[in-house]
């Protein structure tokens, strides 16, 4: 069931004659005829091209130096290089990050000529421009086409611009690299150019073709080239193709279906027209081998996605023996999907050991369309189950450990010393080597108050320093024992500073070229620290370390490889950033900053892979790269609408839509799942197919792959693994089982077993008698983990959030936040409150932000804001609705469109209202987002009337505003009516956020002498009338509610500390999310039988 696409060369070779179906069959011929290291073979991806040298090698044992093995990329580059020789080396190829940077620099130079966008762009918008910039090269679709690639119906003048703002910035960036840069695309089109440029005309005279092709010449000494494996090639790619039909070497494309013979997906046809009668004029198109109806896959081919079925009705041998094969089973949520897949991989083990056989766990394969929503639960329950894995994760270079240690010192070295990047760098092993104690560094900062923002580092150092030191002084004239300990911690946080300060060079002048600037980075960072060192002498510890098992030994070295690779990639980017910035600039000077944020733009872009390990453990990894190999055990999980399929979703970020967009990627998710099936159909073990029935977060619907599976194959059934009563499930004695130790054990207890019975039924089923002791030690573990839990209380730190759910429902705190247990969220297409929330606090933070900025710009005073707000309404009121334009493109919701113009008429109407309020207003906004505290370190409070009792809290104030006598009031936005609090609810203690909001701004800023004065509520419901709420106005005695509110939280604190968890007796929050486990419903039932 395939095509054969092939050159005059092919036809007249004896290539012929090689049975193309498997690649074992190509490899068999290669070897008898002594042509496997003069033969190329370009296959679709790295994976499949990894895997089959592997499989080679493995199957023929063969010693030789170098297999021609590619992916289409590396094939292309192998032929410039060839064409180009010497010059080669004078080529800057460029990947997509590096032209995310080119393109972020386009922006900048083109800023006052862009309509929509502003500079600087986010960096969300900026992936997306880089994306579609790059799409449209892919599929051959260039600034000077692009309109008549696309529809023209009407649209809005917004997407008008943008639209016209993407040409623009297309058009820069082809001038800018071309005739300095390649990137993927351009490397096609270059070899194009090149061979044309060798060509030469047919001989008019002699009638007789003369024209040479130069890659015959640069590339002797090869028979064939063969392209095997692929469904289709973009417009560039086939282009390239097309130069090959006047080569003498034979060339040959192998392509996975028929038009004919099926499968019957309408893509095909088109891919196969186009290369056959656009480009390969010299090609002939026919089936390579007769294939008989007897096959499975001639069945597949025919009926899979066929509404006429016209084989179904018969074969009847085949469609059993297709079902045989294929398993399709539903699980209640992704946990018991992954569970049961674990249990699976162990039956296949077991099975084989029972006939005496050994089985290759690299030969299963799980994948999923979505693979991030597996690889966590993959890693945990194998790594429970002792059974090794290999995933082929990418991981964002940014999220890196040693990473995020390297850039948080850079900007301590550029913006100074502060709490958060302190903390990034305060768990770091880098550090370990010198005793340069950063958690100290933090107790200290936030004990004498020594945060300060807008010094360089070195005067920070400094200011510390000579603070510490006064501290000192102070303490040691006071003469208490008692303050020995603190004179010992600001004697090493000295210490620590001095060492802290010599690790900040970057700090020596103010300007660098990216060059000098990457340079340093790498000596006075990288091998100053010895970063690499430290991570080699990881290893080796890891690797001689007998003391743990092999399962953990592995995790082990794998977290270390991350950190491995991760600094490889990232001295890569470095130089490639580094490179361009400075070729573009012109080696010209800049502000560290300046080279640093958008050295972190790259950084932000790009992601590493670690080393596939061979043979290693069974493979997880993402459907596209099973393609082609042949797993002997395929297991497929989330097969469910929306994931496999993926759902489409109309890019419109363009602004105009790509014709036939949706019946193409349709077209492309069959083929994924025909791939899927088909890959080694004939001799594979096993094709399972898993689906979740629900998750945390609503009810799926099963993929309509699986629909159509049982459509020709009505033999199928569906496994449910939790219908114990079904028929089908004897064959699969694996659902549900215990695969985990302790999983058996918790098993047993549950259910009342005695301890002496425990014991026997798990030596019997086990035969492990050391996993006994963490069972029998269970009932001391219990105690411990009370007072562990009640010493956890006691220094944590508490949200006022939390503080008022306890207060509200003490039992909903316990299951929530003691017993970690989740309610499922209702599902529904439209924004949710919080989204909404999200979306419009982050538009008033930038609008605000950016205004404030504005307007300091100007020369004023801050007291002149309102008016200066006043009098730039107009101006402002568009910038507040580009803003919202830009922060919507970060949601991804169906229906977005529609509430988003809810949302912009609720900030239209907070607008107006804010100018309104301006008029008679003596509070200036000086600070949005306000944080006090952390998780790890809260901001302590104290009472008044008791300086025993306190409270650490954290939390952020949506809008600090300030009047000219020091006055303060604090803000917050509500986007629902129902949460504004009421005058009785702070005085009776339900509503703690606005008082605890203003003792804690005024403990942070008591230096400056601030006095809380008032705190209020702006509306931003749509369904609310009133713009602004002020609970606090018919309150007398602010100082004293102020303390009854903090009086509350802290004996609220101190209830949760006690573990007391009451459950009412009569609740009336029969709507609670957590109704079906809450214990009230055993209480009502206990007094309605005492009643009886």
């Amino acid at each position: 069931m395939s095509q054969l696409l092939f050159n005059k060369s092919f036809a007249e070779s004896n290539f012929t004659n090689i049975n193309l179906d498997k690649l074992d069959f190509v490899f068999d011929y290669l070897i008898e005829n002594n042509k496997f290291q003069s033969t190329i073979l370009i296959l679709p991806t790295k994976k499949y091209t990894d895997e089959m040298k592997r499989r080679f090698l493995r199957k023929y044992k063969q010693a030789t130096p170098n297999l021609l093995f590619f992916t289409l990329k590396e094939f292309a580059k192998q032929c410039l290089e060839k064409i180009l020789s010497d010059n080669y080396q004078n080529i800057k190829f460029i990947n997509e990050t590096s032209s995310l940077i080119l393109i972020e620099k386009v922006i900048e130079e083109e800023k006052n000529n862009l309509e929509y966008y502003s500079y600087p762009v986010q960096l969300p918008v900026l992936k997306k421009i880089t994306n579609v910039i790059l799409g449209l090269k892919e599929d051959g679709i260039t600034p000077q086409n692009i309109d008549n690639e696309y529809s023209e119906e009407q649209k809005v003048a917004s997407a008008q611009k943008r639209f016209n703002d993407l040409c623009r910035i297309y058009t820069q960036y082809e001038n800018k690299i071309q005739g300095k840069y390649l990137d993927n695309t351009d490397i096609l089109y270059k070899i194009i150019e090149e061979v044309n440029k060798h060509q030469q005309p047919v001989d008019s005279i002699l009638n007789k073709d003369t024209s040479n092709f130069i890659l015959d010449e640069k590339i002797p000494n090869i028979d064939a080239i063969f392209f095997y494996g692929f469904s289709e090639f973009k417009f560039p790619e086939a282009k390239f193709l097309s130069i090959f039909t006047k080569s003498k070497i034979p060339v040959a494309i192998y392509i996975n279906y028929s038009a004919i013979e099926g499968p019957n997906i309408d893509l095909l046809p088109k891919n196969t027209k186009r290369l056959v009668m656009n480009w390969f004029n010299e090609l002939s198109d026919f089936s390579h081998k007769k294939y008989t109806d007897k096959t499975l896959l001639s069945y597949i081919n025919k009926n899979l996605f066929n509404q006429n079925l016209p084989e179904v009705e018969k074969n009847i041998q085949l469609r059993k023996a297709i079902s045989d094969k294929i398993h399709i089973i539903e699980a209640k949520d992704r946990t018991e999907e992954m569970k049961n897949i674990v249990n699976l991989v162990h039956s296949l083990i077991d099975e084989k050991q029972q006939e005496n056989e050994k089985i290759n766990l690299s030969e299963i394969c799980i994948c999923s369309r979505m693979s991030s929503k597996y690889t966590a639960l993959a890693r945990e329950f194998f790594s429970e189950s002792n059974l090794p894995i290999n995933i082929s994760d990418r991981f964002s270079l940014s999220t890196s450990n040693v990473i995020t240690f390297i850039l948080s010192l850079i900007e301590i070295s550029i913006s100074g010393i502060n709490r958060e990047n302190l903390l990034k760098i305060s768990e770091t092993i880098f550090l370990e080597q010198d005793n340069l104690d950063i958690k100290l560094l933090i107790k200290l900062g936030d004990k004498f108050r020594l945060w300060t923002s807008g010094k360089k580092s070195n005067s920070q150092i400094k200011y510390w320093t000579k603070m510490l030191e006064n501290y000192r002084e102070i303490i040691q004239q006071n003469q208490e024992e008692n303050n020995i300990i603190d004179i010992n911690e600001i004697e090493k946080g000295i210490g620590a500073l001095e060492k802290l300060n010599n690790k900040l060079y970057l700090i020596k002048q103010k300007k660098y070229t990216a060059k000098k600037l990457a340079e340093i980075i790498k000596q006075n960072i990288i091998k100053e620290l010895k970063i690499a060192h430290i991570i080699l002498q990881q290893y080796k510890n890891i690797y001689n370390n007998n003391n743990i098992s092999e399962i953990e030994k592995f995790q082990y070295l794998e977290e270390i490889e991350k950190n491995a690779k991760s600094l490889t990639k990232f001295i890569e980017v470095l130089d490639d950033f580094a490179d361009i910035f400075d070729k573009e600039n012109q080696d010209k000077e800049y502000s560290i900053k300046y080279i640093f944020d958008r050295l972190t733009l790259a950084i932000s872009a790009e992601r590493y892979q670690l080393s596939e390990k061979d043979g290693l453990g069974v493979t997880i990894t993402d459907l596209e790269q099973t393609r082609g190999i042949p797993y002997k055990i395929i297991i497929l999980c989330g097969a469910v609408e929306g994931e496999f399929p993926l759902k489409f979703q109309t890019d419109t970020f363009l602004g105009k839509d790509l014709p036939n967009s949706e019946e193409i990627h349709n077209d492309n998710e069959k083929m994924l799942f025909y791939y899927f099936l088909t890959n080694n159909l004939e001799d594979a073990d096993g094709i399972y197919i898993f689906y979740p029935k629900s998750d945390s977060k609503k009810e799926h619907i099963r993929s309509y792959f699986i629909d159509e599976l049982i459509r020709i194959l009505p033999e199928k059934s569906i496994i449910k693994t939790n219908d114990s009563e079904n028929p089908s499930n004897k064959s699969f004695k694996w659902l549900n089982t215990k695969s985990q130790h302790l999983e058996i054990l918790n098993y047993y207890y549950l259910n009342e077993e005695t301890e002496n019975n425990i014991n026997e039924k798990y030596k019997v089923r086990l035969n492990k008698l050391n996993e006994l002791e963490q069972f029998n030690c269970c009932k001391t573990q219990k105690k411990q983990n009370l007072e562990s839990l009640k010493s956890t209380l006691r220094e944590k730190t508490y949200s006022i959030s939390e503080l008022e759910k306890y207060i509200k429902c003490s039992f909903l705190y316990f299951l929530d936040r003691i017993g970690k247990i989740k309610p499922e969220d209702d599902f529904t297409e439209s924004i949710t409150g919080l989204e909404l929330g999200n979306y419009i606090h982050k538009v008033l933070y930038r609008f605000y932000t950016e205004a404030l900025e504005k307007f300091e710009t100007s020369g004023e005073n801050y007291e002149n804001f309102n008016v200066y707000f006043r009098n730039k309404s107009s101006e402002l009121k568009e910038q507040l609705y580009h803003i919202a334009e830009e922060e919507k493109l970060e949601f991804d919701v169906p229906i977005f469109k529609y509430e988003i113009e809810r949302a912009n008429q609720v900030l239209s109407i907070w607008f107006d209202n804010e100018i309104k309020k301006l008029s008679s207003w003596d509070f200036t906004a000086i600070s949005f987002e306000e944080e006090f505290g952390d998780r790890r370190n809260g901001l302590e409070l104290t009472l008044s009337s008791d300086k025993d009792r306190t409270i650490k809290t954290f939390g952020k104030v949506d809008r600090v505003e300030l009047a000219s006598d020091n006055r303060f009031l604090v803000a917050d936005y509500k986007t629902s009516k129902a949460s504004v609090a009421t005058r009785s609810s702070i005085l009776n203690g339900t509503s703690l956020q606005l008082p605890i909001y203003l003792l804690a701004l005024k403990k942070k800023y008591c230096e400056k002498n601030w006095k809380p004065s008032d705190g209020v509520y702006y509306s931003l419901a749509s369904n609310d009338d009133k713009f602004l709420h002020e609970p606090f106005r018919r309150i007398e005695n602010l100082e004293e509610t102020l303390e009854n509110s903090l009086e509350v939280a802290i004996k609220t604190k101190e209830k949760i500390e006690n573990l007391e968890f009451e459950i009412p007796k009569k609740p009336d929050c029969i709507y609670c999310s957590y109704n079906t486990v809450c214990r009230k419903n055993q209480i009502v039932l206990s007094e309605d039988s005492e009643q009886d």
